[in-house]
């Protein structure tokens, strides 16, 4: 599992194209492990785009602090 893990997409890709010529079944590993790193990089998109708008609420919340300051000063 760990040299399977440490292919590149391309290797992964390689060795299941050289291998589904031969073979019907008992390739699904060389699917899920592309699938599963899909998912990751899924996941991370996701993750990024999470954080960016927790950062986009706290600064639309600093602004309205301020707006609000500004109004009261006013």
């Amino acid at each position: 599992m760990k040299a399977l893990r440490e292919l590149t997409d391309d290797e992964l890709i390689e060795q299941y194209d050289a291998t589904a010529v031969n073979t019907f079944v008992g390739i699904d590993y060389y699917r899920d492990e592309l699938a599963r790193r899909e998912q990751v990089a899924a996941n991370r998109a996701s993750d990024r785009l999470a954080r960016a708008s927790l950062r986009l609420a706290y600064a639309t919340l600093v602004l309205s602090v301020v707006a609000v300051v500004i109004a009261l000063v006013s």
